[in-house]
């Protein structure tokens, strides 16, 4: 009957339409075509066809390797200038014991200078002490035989029994503190007397 044969059909539709599949976004597969991120296996795969080799240096081991060889770098700079600096060291360490020993030199040759200088002074201090001395006695000499010479007795006066005395030279004594010329002028005239 056309009624029935129009029911079956309303009761699959009141089933509810059946499940299709879900379609797919077509801005998926525009991916796919626009470098999505399922892209790099494509292109890799493409690179390995054309016949370029991978790449044996990545980026980060690149990065690693120049900031190992900046480090070694900067330790061999660090190297040189302890190296440096202990040779100026070294240096100047040398040039001062060598100025020390010159100083040292030096002193060692004023003290033996100073040594020689002490003993010259001290026999020229001898031989001073010695003149002085020989002074001191000669003059004690002069001023005892000054004082004898003023402690003797004025001459006795002139007596007729000092002819004898005349002729053996009794006088001479008083006679020696006068003037040479005096002296010489008396006796003249005594021996002309006798």
């Amino acid at each position: 009957m056309p009624g029935e044969r129009t029911g079956a059909p309303k009761r699959l539709q009141d089933k509810g339409p059946r499940r299709s599949r879900p379609t797919e976004n077509p801005s998926s597969r525009a991916g796919y075509a626009s470098g999505s991120h399922d892209a790099p296996p494509i292109q890799r795969r493409v690179g390995h066809a054309s016949g370029s080799p991978p790449d044996p240096n990545p980026p980060r081991v690149m990065h690693t390797v120049s900031e190992t060889a900046r480090s070694l770098e900067s330790s061999f700079r660090l190297l040189e200038s302890g190296i440096h600096s202990l040779q100026q060291q070294g240096d100047d360490e040398r040039v001062s014991r060598a100025a020390g020993d010159d100083r040292l030199e030096r002193r060692i040759e004023g003290i033996t200078a100073q040594l020689s200088r002490r003993d010259k002074l001290r026999r020229e201090n001898q031989q001073l002490r010695a003149r002085v001395e020989q002074l001191v006695a000669e003059r004690s000499a002069a001023e005892t035989s000054a004082s004898q010479r003023t402690q003797r007795p004025a001459p006795q006066p002139r007596t007729s029994q000092s002819g004898a005395g005349h002729a053996s030279g009794s006088h001479e004594a008083p006679l020696s503190n006068l003037h040479p010329c005096a002296n010489w002028e008396m006796r003249t005239q005594m021996r002309r007397r006798l």
